[in-house]
């Protein structure tokens, strides 16, 4: 399993305040739900209280941004982003990602993580 990190912290106060907040888990498949390799993801914006950690994985997806959603639910190789607060609580962060998959298609979104209620949302750029 490969993990990348982007921007380690300076410091870290212990407690449950640094949790992993699932952000996104970008995947990409064919018309018949068969996985394509995991998508390249780019950090854009970097979060100003915590930092960026990327996984591979395999997921189930429970929603569909981009893509055929005959896919839901179906096991697929993901770049996992997680968010890991640091510092002083706060009540949310923003991150911005790039996503290019095998295709050559690159797509950016723009994600709030809300940090006391441990989701994330991320919308599409236009």
């Amino acid at each position: 399993m490969a993990i990348r990190t982007c921007e380690a912290p300076q410091w870290r106060q212990p407690g449950p305040t640094f949790e992993t907040i699932r952000v996104a888990s970008p995947a990409s498949w064919d018309k018949d739900c068969v996985p394509d390799p995991v998508p390249g993801v780019t950090v854009i914006s970097k979060p100003e209280h915590g930092y960026i950690e990327l996984r591979e994985a395999t997921v189930r997806p429970i929603r569909v941004q981009k893509g055929n959603v005959k896919c839901i639910g179906t096991d697929q190789r993901a770049r996992v982003v997680n968010y890991i607060p640091t510092g002083r609580p706060v009540e949310s962060d923003q991150v911005s990602l790039s996503i290019l998959n095998v295709r050559g298609e690159r797509y950016e979104i723009d994600c709030t993580v809300r940090i006391a209620e441990r989701k994330s949302e991320c919308k599409m750029r236009k």
